[in-house]
């Protein structure tokens, strides 16, 4: 049912897989608090999206934040820019739900969960995801791209405009295809177990 949610985002904002970028925006008071000077500010984020999209001369962006501020301001950015702009249908809130969920109803975390598994996948798709290099979730997204996209692999590096952002690309051919003997190594392993 994943891969038929992800599916069916992708088609309703018209993305293809390598063909647009992503942006994850993390700027909850909970986050501040935790993180503090490693966090971009919000201001930080668009002169890097807007290199990259020049870079790869698109206009699509994918935006993933649990903040409504971080929405508005990204919105009207967009407008502005003449960028298209998608993301989940997810509760926003300026703290963190874990925080929000402190009582007995859940569901806005249950919600908050799939509207993240979908997140990551759409990610691991795009040609290029934008992130704060101190979040856990860029790592997690780096890894899904290079194994979804096994032959390929993703690349993090410091944005030039913010050094507090990562820059994950997709990179061709990250290893030399194998030698004659390496794969005739493999080729007798796989032999022997069939």
């Amino acid at each position: 049912w994943l891969k038929a949610a992800v599916q069916c985002e992708m088609r309703q904002f018209g993305l293809h897989a390598g063909r647009f970028v992503v942006v994850h925006v993390r700027i909850s008071d909970e986050k501040k608090a935790e993180r503090g000077s490693q966090l971009p500010s919000l201001s930080a984020y668009f002169p890097v999206v807007a290199s990259v999209l020049d870079r790869l001369n698109s206009t699509q962006l994918f935006l993933q934040t649990a903040t409504p501020v971080a929405l508005q301001r990204v919105t009207d950015w967009c407008k502005q820019r003449g960028a298209t702009l998608s993301y989940t249908q997810n509760q926003r809130t300026e703290h963190d739900l874990w925080v929000v969920g402190k009582r007995e109803d859940r569901s806005g975390e249950r919600a908050s969960v799939v509207a993240q598994s979908v997140n990551a996948i759409i990610a691991s798709r795009s040609e290029v995801f934008i992130s704060p290099g101190a979040s856990m979730w860029t790592i997690f997204v780096q890894g899904l791209m290079h194994r979804l996209d096994g032959h390929r692999m993703a690349k993090a590096t410091a944005s030039q405009s913010s050094r507090l952002l990562a820059e994950v690309h997709r990179l061709p051919t990250a290893y030399p295809p194998p030698s004659n003997h390496s794969a005739a190594k493999h080729g007798k392993r796989r032999a022997s177990h069939a």
